[in-house]
């Protein structure tokens, strides 16, 4: 996947019901929720990990924090940092920082799913754009993405990923 719109174009294909949402620009996940009337723990915050030897994506809901001890272990990797603007132009050459969405496997980006979000009916998520998002059926986004589940977030800042 190249291109912003080429994700339209995935959900079309894969033949799943989905909402785009227009709003005035946004800078994180957590402002989303200010523009849609789902609670918080349905919006995805969608991060991009390095191991020391691969990159993951990581979704988590936009109220909650990556927990990088927890995260470790379900990746089983000795450190974890999150990866730079410049690291991520060769995954994502024609998105703006921080508009990705949480598909990783468009990428060949494994990906890891927040359990906590998974227990949500829907998810929101960026639509490659500052001023879109999507609003999907988890169980679409679960059979699409094919994410791994795992518990690795907190509703506080500890263990940060830097």
């Amino acid at each position: 996947m190249a291109k912003p719109g080429d994700m339209i174009e995935y959900l079309n294909k894969n033949i799943v019901s989905y909402e785009i949402i227009e709003h005035a620009h946004i800078s994180t996940a957590y402002d989303t929720t200010a523009v849609s009337n789902k609670p918080e723990r349905n919006h995805a915050k969608t991060l991009v990990v390095e191991t020391g030897n691969k990159y993951c994506m990581i979704v988590v809901p936009a109220d909650r924090y990556s927990d990088k001890n927890l995260l470790l272990k379900t990746i089983k990797a000795e450190k974890l940092r999150l990866a730079q603007e410049d690291e991520l132009k060769p995954f994502f050459p024609n998105y703006k920082s921080g508009t990705m969405p949480p598909f990783g496997n468009l990428f060949a980006l494994p990906i890891y799913i927040e359990k906590s979000l998974t227990d949500a009916e829907e998810i929101v998520f960026d639509a490659c754009s500052e001023t879109k998002s999507i609003r999907l059926k988890m169980d679409d986004y679960m059979k699409l993405a094919k994410p791994i589940v795992a518990e690795f977030s907190q509703s506080e800042v500890i263990n940060e990923i830097k």
